[in-house]
């Protein structure tokens, strides 16, 4: 992210990036609004997007060995290395001239700044305002101060004579947070900050980044690590009058970020305030749909929500109705001391549902959010999918559980990936782009409805296909093995593909807010995001199957259960 930003503001400084031409040229960005070169610096360089008429992205990488082997922004190289070097931005030459049509603003020697110093930005930030007339830059809709010296004054916030402790369980936080403490340290409108750490073994740099921000560490062996216990334990040694759960790899999207959620507590009559997320640039298209999802069930992608005991009491309405997130979840200190976190999972929610149930009411901001996103492999969504069914069982009565067995599950599961692979993935991959997005949804459809006509493979091998990350190719030919599987040439007789139009609609409907035409590029991210829909799928399967699992699935029902419960 630090490189990111830094990056952000040699470009713009060099005025070689077009944005009126970038948004023109790739409508996929104009309809996701958001900052045109924040998006060319995190995705738009690596699918061979061109930041103006006058630089080719693809052209300078083929022409330039060195820059594709080093996987650097091309566009970064070319000014601070490749004008001097005389190397050509562009495969076409002005009319008579022999040169190339590309003449960008030279650096003065007194502004030269190396392409990226850690210690440069942390410790130069004042002077990088200074050089280069940046007091803030403009990120997700949002201006974030590079450095607190550059807020104006005249910023209309309320100012509050309390203090807040901000706690954050953590193991190898990586460089990034360093930022993210001193965002969180600069946060404007309080008396005091106090960063409260609980540190569960990093071997990284994490601790001397905490101690050099004066934050208060508490450590605690691996093992003794949960979500409840580690955040219960920050709240005992925080000395703040509210508290503010977040994680390691959020980021606030500006300096009042704080400020929102303090004044949304105090001003709306809640007990509590969370926010939603909005991901990262370099989120996959799958965590899009999910997040996006999310909020859409939650009814905050346009609105806050004020949320609050309903009227009826099932399962559906309790999850909707008791939402809090950790990503960020301030509530007073008085009043967390009194409930605590339980479980060592969906504990945010869990305490939603016991304040709503007391008569208070919580609120979850749509308007506000909080930069966060994680780009997992399938195999981590399958886990993900048994967890969380595993969760909603244990805590609502009413939640319902389908009546399938273990083995009908596995073979469902055999059938699914390969039907996909080898079916649907194919002939998405034969069809003719650009595509209008109406039609690929319904050719995708069209596909998925042949599973009836395709039978239960044999014991093939998952091992070498691109579509499965390791560790689910792995997990699949495990449980396969281990289950005795010996459905093979059948017609179908599954659950998981017919589940599967569900995500597929949800998908597209997603698609609608930023697409009308689909590039072949594109598509490569889109089996991505189906492998990992039909692998949460698979995960809420197999754990429908634990609940109901038979004396005769007891070994291997276990065996499963704790693969699938560990490290999620």
């Amino acid at each position: 992210m630090i490189k990111d930003i830094y990056h952000y503001i040699i470009i713009e400084r060099s005025k070689l990036f077009d944005k009126a031409y970038y948004l023109q040229n790739y409508p996929d960005v104009l309809y996701a609004d958001v900052d045109s070169l924040w998006h060319y610096i995190r995705i738009g360089w690596k699918e061979g997007r061109n930041p103006s008429q006058s630089f080719n992205t693809n052209y300078y990488l083929n022409e330039n060995a060195d820059v594709k082997r080093a996987n650097i922004n091309p566009l970064i190289h070319y000014i601070k290395f490749g004008q001097k070097e005389g190397r050509a931005a562009n495969p076409v030459p002005q009319p008579g001239t022999g040169k190339y049509n590309f003449e960008p603003e030279k650096s003065s020697p007194e502004t030269e700044i190396p392409i990226f110093d850690k210690e440069y930005i942390q410790t130069h930030t004042k002077k990088l305002d200074e050089d280069l007339g940046f007091k803030k830059i403009k990120i997700y809709g949002s201006e974030i101060n590079l450095d607190d010296k550059s807020r104006n004054d005249s910023e209309d916030i309320t100012l509050y004579d309390t203090k807040i402790s901000i706690i954050i369980p953590t193991i190898n936080a990586g460089d990034d947070f360093d930022f993210l403490i001193k965002m969180l340290l600069n946060q404007k409108g309080f008396r005091e900050i106090e960063i409260v750490i609980v540190d569960s073994g990093s071997c990284d740099q994490t601790l001397e980044i905490a101690n050099r921000y004066k934050a208060k560490i508490i450590e605690i062996p691996n093992e003794e690590f949960s979500h409840s216990h580690a955040r219960n334990l920050g709240a005992k040694n925080a000395s703040g009058e509210y508290l503010l759960f977040t994680v390691q790899d959020a980021l606030p999207p500006s300096l009042t970020w704080l400020n929102e959620l303090v004044t949304a507590l105090k001003t709306k009559d809640v007990s509590a305030v969370s926010c939603a997320e909005l991901p990262r640039e370099d989120a996959d298209l799958f965590y899009r749909v999910i997040s996006w999802n999310h909020y859409e069930f939650l009814g905050v992608n346009k609105d806050d929500r004020i949320l609050s005991m309903p009227e009826e009491t099932n399962h559906f309405n309790l999850r909707k109705n008791g939402q809090l997130s950790d990503l960020a979840c301030l509530i007073p200190a008085e009043l967390f001391r009194k409930y605590q976190y339980r479980f060592s999972y969906a504990e945010d929610l869990d305490l939603g549902i016991r304040l709503i149930k007391d008569g208070l009411k919580i609120a979850f901001l749509g308007s506000t959010r909080i930069i966060h996103s994680h780009n997992r492999p399938a195999y981590y969504f399958l886990k993900r999918g048994y967890v969380d069914n595993i969760f909603l069982s244990d805590i609502f009565e009413d939640f319902k559980i389908p009546q399938v067995t273990l083995i009908n599950v596995i073979e469902d599961i055999a059938f699914s990936y390969n039907f996909l692979i080898k079916n649907v993935f194919t002939k998405i991959q034969a069809l003719i782009f650009p595509i209008q997005l109406s039609t690929l949804h319904m050719e995708v459809k069209q596909y998925l409805g042949e599973a009836k006509t395709f039978q239960y493979p044999i014991k093939t091998s998952y091992q070498e296909n691109i579509n499965l990350d390791p560790d689910l190719s792995g997990f699949i030919e495990l449980i396969i093995n281990e289950s005795g599987y010996t459905q093979i040439n059948g017609n179908y007789q599954g659950n998981l593909i017919e589940a599967m139009f569900g995500f597929v609609n949800v998908t597209f409907e997603y698609l609608k807010t930023t697409h009308d035409i689909i590039d072949k590029p594109f598509i490569e991210s889109l089996t991505a995001c189906l492998t990992k829909e039909i692998s949460i799928l698979a995960g809420a399967h197999l754990a429908y199957a634990f609940i109901n699992r038979s004396d005769e699935d007891q070994e291997l029902a276990a065996l499963l259960h704790s693969i699938l419960k560990a490290n999620v």
